[in-house]
């Protein structure tokens, strides 16, 4: 089960990421981010076994499976999740390249999307590029407005 196997390790990672996401928001100052709460805020806990527990026990999360796929040697994952297909694909590559506009490192993020990239799947291709994003300044005047 995904969120009721929730893991101390598991949590570690998620507040690296989450902290990595704050300090971009805080880099990018000229934009209203006041939204972007920490998920430690969100979920009111800050203390590692704490947010653990308080994702396992979470009644709305309970029964969600991890997305995989039974074989005749156990499970592998399934990779046309919307955890593969569009949690990565979409929500953190769209974050490390805000992250790589406004200059500002996710080495924790970017971990995690190099161990995404290096599955054997065919990964979609997003880019704020595409929407005449390609610096900092495009991206304030953008989302500034």
């Amino acid at each position: 089960l995904f969120y009721e196997d929730w893991d101390d390790e598991t949590t570690k990672l998620l507040f690296k990421c989450d902290a990595e996401i704050q300090d971009l928001c805080r880099h990018l100052s000229e934009l209203d981010l006041s939204g972007v709460r920490s998920l430690k805020e969100h979920y009111g806990q800050v203390e590692v076994a704490a947010f653990s527990a308080k994702i396992r026990s979470i009644a709305s999360f309970k029964g969600l499976k991890t997305p995989g796929l039974v074989t005749t040697g156990g499970y592998l994952p399934d990779f046309s999740s919307r955890y593969f297909s569009a949690d990565f694909a979409f929500g953190l590559k769209l974050i490390l390249q805000v992250g790589n506009l406004a200059q500002v490192a996710l080495p924790t993020c970017q971990m995690l999307m190099t161990w995404y990239e290096s599955l054997p799947l065919k990964h979609q291709e997003v880019s704020c590029a595409r929407y005449g994003l390609n610096t900092r300044t495009d991206l304030v005047a953008f989302y500034g407005q």
